[in-house]
């Protein structure tokens, strides 16, 4: 092989690529299709159809998917991924509690 070996012990070489847990991760990340452990084929992840729900959020999640996709799945690794994915969120604060939040949240003197 051309690889270079991960470790090296006397005449032995990992080849870690050539594992098939290895591959499996790999695909996965990169959303392809591959053999999983039981031999059955895992099929490319794709985009689903659009739900049709009022919010239309699949339509306005088709706007920007494209590029979201694509750079989501050129990271090696899904701790990159989480990364990536962080990123995108914001953290708000909740508009309107229900009555259940609000008594449950108000401390209680016990005596």
């Amino acid at each position: 092989m051309d690889e270079e070996p991960s470790n090296s012990r006397g005449k032995k070489f990992k080849y870690e690529s050539s594992w098939k847990r290895n591959k499996i991760k790999h695909a996965t990340v990169k959303g392809n299709e591959y053999v999983d452990y039981k031999n059955r084929v895992v099929p490319a992840v794709t985009s689903g159809p659009h739900c049709g729900c009022k919010q239309e959020c699949t339509q306005r999640l088709a706007e920007s998917e494209g590029e979201i996709f694509v750079r989501l799945r050129s990271f090696d690794t899904k701790n990159e991924q989480d990364v990536f994915l962080q990123s995108l969120i914001t953290s708000q604060n909740v508009k309107k509690k229900t009555q259940a939040q609000k008594t449950s949240s108000k401390c209680k003197d016990v005596s």
